[in-house]
């Protein structure tokens, strides 16, 4: 007489080796699909039919840095030189009397250059002095550069457009006034091979 055996569920599992294999694929593949609904899909730009797909946008150009200009001073000059010229120690002069100076420098075979930067940043006047011992010299009178601008070749280029002038005037020999409350303006002009010959003494006649 035969008689059913009972397995349980440990002989079970030991008659199906598999199954326990299968099991972990499908965990697997369950976790699979909940984190494929739960990722976030992309949101679409949808173009109405017809339009056309906007241009890309080109990247913007830097915009370039300003060329120094040097040119001649004109009376149109007078206000912004006046802003100029009272970064002097000592000097408080308004539009109308740099336009009249400007007009009477002419006259005496004078002149004056300005150096731009989109904005005027640097003038440089001069006369011409008639001497009987070293025939006509040419004097700079002033040379100021904007604060901002300084230490940037600005003042060399002043310097040689105005010795240019005065060379062509007839002079031989050019002088510097250099102001002794201006600071680092003496080597300026010692870098630039002036050499000082001489004081300057002032005195005012005014009444």
């Amino acid at each position: 007489m035969m008689t059913r055996t009972r397995l349980s569920a440990g002989d079970r599992e030991n008659q199906h080796p598999l199954r326990p294999a299968r099991q972990a694929t499908a965990r697997i593949a369950d976790s699979q699909r909940s984190e494929a609904k739960a990722r976030p899909r992309p949101a679409l730009r949808l173009v109405p039919k017809g339009q056309p797909a906007p241009e890309p946008q080109p990247a913007s150009e830097a915009i370039p840095e300003p060329v120094l200009r040097v040119r001649a001073a004109t009376a149109s000059d007078a206000e912004a030189l006046s802003a100029l010229l009272n970064q002097l120690g000592g000097v408080s002069v308004d539009r109308a009397v740099v336009a009249e100076n400007l007009a009477k420098g002419r006259k005496a075979k004078g002149g004056m250059v300005v150096a731009e930067l989109d904005e005027i940043v640097g003038c440089c006047g001069w006369a011409t002095v008639p001497t009987v011992h070293r025939g006509s010299v040419g004097r700079l009178t002033a040379l100021v550069v904007d604060k901002a601008h300084r230490r940037r070749g600005i003042g060399t280029a002043l310097l040689a457009a105005a010795e240019k002038a005065l060379a062509k005037a007839g002079c031989s020999l050019v002088e510097a006034m250099s102001d002794i409350t201006i600071n680092n303006s003496h080597n300026f002009f010692r870098s630039l091979t002036f050499d000082q010959t001489s004081y300057r003494f002032v005195r005012d006649i005014s009444e």
